[in-house]
């Protein structure tokens, strides 16, 4: 019971580093994808949907509350809006710096974080 409450802490962790991430500001976002090598924009959605992925973990302990559950849904959402093709020049280092779309990403992504903490 132990270690699958320490999973569960470590999926809560993980999901907190992707959600300050997103939340960085576009310049600590480019330093934090150039540190990976040769990841394109959208590494920082996938790491969001990994995470959440695994989200089961620490809702089925209790750990998460609906309500910060569906703050960070809204990260994702929002997140998903941008992939349609007609968005493409968003997922670009340019993008990243200029769009509003971006800034409301870090304004959700800030949120869930202050809600996650709650």
């Amino acid at each position: 019971m132990v270690e699958l409450m320490m999973d569960a802490f470590q999926v809560l962790a993980e999901l907190k580093r992707c959600l300050r991430n997103l939340a960085s500001t576009a310049e600590q976002q480019l330093t934090y994808l150039g540190s990976l090598g040769a990841i394109s924009v959208d590494e920082l959605a996938l790491e969001l949907d990994e995470a959440l992925d695994m989200l089961w973990i620490p809702t089925r302990h209790g750990l998460i509350s609906e309500e910060q559950v569906e703050s960070v849904e809204r990260v994702r959402s929002a997140l998903r809006d941008l992939a349609r093709p007609d968005h493409a020049s968003l997922w670009s280092e340019q993008g990243l710096i200029v769009a509003r779309e971006w800034e409301h990403i870090r304004e959700l992504a800030s949120n869930a974080l202050e809600c996650l903490d709650k």
